[in-house]
Order: C-alpha cells, then structure tokens, then sequence
C-alpha cells in the first residue's frame, strides 16, 4: 500500500478501515511515519543500485530497509490486532 499523497487517517483506513479502537489516532501517526520511512528506504536502495554503488553500500541501504519494513509490519499487525479486539469486545 503506497502511502505517498495520502493522509493519515487515510492510509491507516486501507488496513484497519473505520474501526476507531483506543489509541487510534496515535497508531495512525507511527504507522504513517514509519511508512515514510519505509518508502524513504526503498529510494535509496534503488538509488544506490542504480548508481552501481558498491556491494557494502549496496548490503547497507538494504538493511536499512528491511529494518524499515519490519518496522511497518510490526506497526501494521498492532493496528490490526487492536482493531479486532475492540471490534470483539465491543
């Protein structure tokens, strides 16, 4: 899901919808933010390939994004647990 020209509140809706469980507003700004990071990784990796860089930097820039994506999956699976559980317990 690409988050780049959306909102927040946007964003956060293409994975847990409407449901406005407790802490939603803040989970909605790490989740955006760390999003960005992510969409921010993968240009610099492309960009590093694409300049023939090095395979350290090359090695690098790609662990700086898969800290990132598991960064937003963790983020996602938290959203997406809590939204069940108050959606069960309501």
């Amino acid at each position: 899901m690409d988050a780049e020209g959306q909102t927040e509140r946007q964003y956060a809706e293409g994975i847990v919808h409407d449901i406005q469980f407790p802490g939603r507003d803040d989970w909605e700004h790490r989740m955006y933010a760390q999003q960005m990071k992510a969409v921010a990784a993968a240009h610099a990796l492309l960009d590093v390939i694409a300049a023939n860089a090095s395979d350290a930097v090359i090695r690098s820039a790609r662990r700086d994004f898969d800290i990132a994506i598991i960064g937003r999956n963790d983020l996602k699976a938290e959203g997406i647990a809590a939204a069940a559980k108050w959606a069960r317990n309501r």
